[in-house]
């Protein structure tokens, strides 16, 4: 538990949140399978720069002297989520939906083990233009089947590539399954060669957590 806005039938809301919380964690002793939140009062920057090490998807900052605001957004309480960015390899792409002309997602993948595993699609990260020049490339690497060495099950029909273009996403985190979570195309890696592009170059430590796709 990480706020306390009653008490004893009155309302907490007015009180800064550092004197909220001192009152939740004399109760929380009390309270059964119920854990008290702790905080980090000082070293922000250094203690957002381990949880992007740990790969957990971000902080909530908020300010000592901070009241609670039902309802409302406050800039005295951020959300403050990591970022990574990897390269992938464009392994395929959906047909487009709704306004879309080109295609709907790209189907990324990274080799492990020489051998491509799905990481994630991305639908997102391009406008019309730049989805316009994404397909008059991908159009010349047309393949008969999957690159994937396990088959796949897209939610939309799919037409495959050879594993040969690359380019950088970014992401919030990275699922346990090796799956990335909010991917956003940034840009194609023309300078990249797709045979580079590994797990073990990137996220270092953990390819053996991930199955092959």
């Amino acid at each position: 538990m990480f706020d306390l806005l009653w008490l004893n039938g009155y309302s907490t809301e007015l009180l800064p949140v550092t004197q909220r919380k001192e009152l939740l964690k004399e109760l929380i002793p009390g309270l059964d399978n119920i854990l008290y939140c702790e905080h980090i009062a000082e070293s922000g920057v250094e203690l957002f720069k381990e949880v992007t090490k740990l790969n957990i998807e971000g902080i909530i900052a908020k300010k000592a002297d901070s009241r609670y605001y039902e309802n409302t957004r406050s800039q005295s309480w951020l959300k403050i989520k990591t970022e990574h960015t990897i390269d992938a390899v464009i392994c395929g792409y959906t047909e487009p939906r709704g306004s879309r002309k080109y295609f709907g997602a790209l189907i990324l993948g990274v080799f492990n083990a020489g051998k491509l595993t799905y990481i994630g699609h991305t639908g997102t990260g391009f406008n019309f233009s730049i989805q316009q020049k994404i397909f008059s490339i991908l159009k010349k690497h047309s393949a008969a089947k999957s690159p994937f060495t396990n088959p796949l099950k897209p939610n939309a029909p799919v037409t495959w590539l050879k594993p040969r273009l690359v380019c950088e996403v970014k992401f919030s985190q990275l699922t346990k399954d090796g799956i990335l979570r909010h991917p956003v195309f940034l840009r194609m890696r023309d300078d990249k060669e797709a045979e580079e592009v590994t797990f073990v170059s990137q996220f270092p430590g953990i390819t053996n957590k991930i199955k092959h796709g």
